[in-house]
Protein backbone atom coordinates (compact mmCIF):
# COMPACT_ATOMS: atom_id res chain seq x y z
CA UNK A 1 0.00 0.00 0.00
CA UNK A 2 1.93 3.28 -0.97
CA UNK A 3 0.22 5.45 1.50
CA UNK A 4 1.09 3.00 4.38
CA UNK A 5 2.52 4.68 7.21
CA UNK A 6 4.99 1.43 8.56
CA UNK A 7 5.17 1.56 11.75
CA UNK A 8 7.52 -2.32 12.48
CA UNK A 9 7.90 -5.21 10.89
CA UNK A 10 9.84 -8.37 12.04
CA UNK A 11 9.26 -12.33 13.79
CA UNK A 12 9.17 -13.60 17.02
CA UNK A 13 8.84 -16.91 19.02
CA UNK A 14 4.94 -17.13 20.91
CA UNK A 15 4.90 -19.90 22.76
CA UNK A 16 7.10 -22.42 20.49
CA UNK A 17 5.93 -20.85 17.42
CA UNK A 18 7.88 -18.97 14.62
CA UNK A 19 4.78 -15.47 14.29
CA UNK A 20 5.49 -12.84 11.55
CA UNK A 21 4.09 -9.46 12.23
CA UNK A 22 3.39 -6.11 10.40
CA UNK A 23 2.13 -2.56 12.07
CA UNK A 24 1.31 0.18 9.88
CA UNK A 25 -0.86 3.25 9.37
CA UNK A 26 -3.24 3.46 6.79
CA UNK A 27 -5.46 6.01 5.47
CA UNK A 28 -9.20 5.28 5.39
CA UNK A 29 -12.43 8.14 4.27
CA UNK A 30 -12.73 10.16 7.01
CA UNK A 31 -9.32 9.04 9.37
CA UNK A 32 -6.49 6.81 9.32
CA UNK A 33 -6.44 3.37 10.80
CA UNK A 34 -3.82 1.58 12.83
CA UNK A 35 -3.24 -1.76 12.10
CA UNK A 36 -1.47 -4.97 13.86
CA UNK A 37 -1.51 -8.16 11.82
CA UNK A 38 0.30 -11.13 12.67
CA UNK A 39 1.10 -14.45 10.96
CA UNK A 40 2.04 -17.89 11.40
CA UNK A 41 1.76 -21.26 10.13
CA UNK A 42 -1.08 -23.97 11.39
CA UNK A 43 -1.32 -27.49 9.93
CA UNK A 44 0.01 -26.36 6.66
CA UNK A 45 -2.19 -23.34 5.88
CA UNK A 46 -1.48 -19.70 6.80
CA UNK A 47 -3.02 -18.47 9.90
CA UNK A 48 -3.98 -14.51 9.72
CA UNK A 49 -4.97 -12.19 12.85
CA UNK A 50 -5.68 -8.95 12.58
CA UNK A 51 -6.33 -5.52 14.71
CA UNK A 52 -7.12 -2.10 14.26
CA UNK A 53 -8.36 1.06 15.87
CA UNK A 54 -8.05 4.63 14.81
CA UNK A 55 -5.18 6.25 14.73
CA UNK A 56 -6.42 8.60 17.93
CA UNK A 57 -6.86 5.23 19.88
CA UNK A 58 -3.33 4.22 19.33
CA UNK A 59 -2.12 5.41 23.04
CA UNK A 60 -4.99 3.54 24.32
CA UNK A 61 -4.84 -0.08 22.16
CA UNK A 62 -0.98 -0.39 20.77
CA UNK A 63 -0.33 -2.25 24.36
CA UNK A 64 -3.39 -4.44 24.62
CA UNK A 65 -2.57 -5.19 20.42
CA UNK A 66 0.55 -6.69 21.16
CA UNK A 67 -1.11 -8.41 24.17
CA UNK A 68 -3.41 -10.05 21.67
CA UNK A 69 -0.24 -11.04 19.75
CA UNK A 70 1.81 -12.45 22.28
CA UNK A 71 -0.73 -14.44 23.92
CA UNK A 72 -1.27 -16.77 20.31
CA UNK A 73 -1.20 -20.34 21.61
CA UNK A 74 -1.83 -23.36 19.10
CA UNK A 75 -3.24 -26.45 19.39
CA UNK A 76 -1.80 -28.31 16.48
Amino acid sequence: HPSAEWKGSGTKNINGKKVGFLKLITPAIDTKIYNVMFFTDLNGQLLLCTFNCTEKSIAEWEITADEIMNSLKLKE
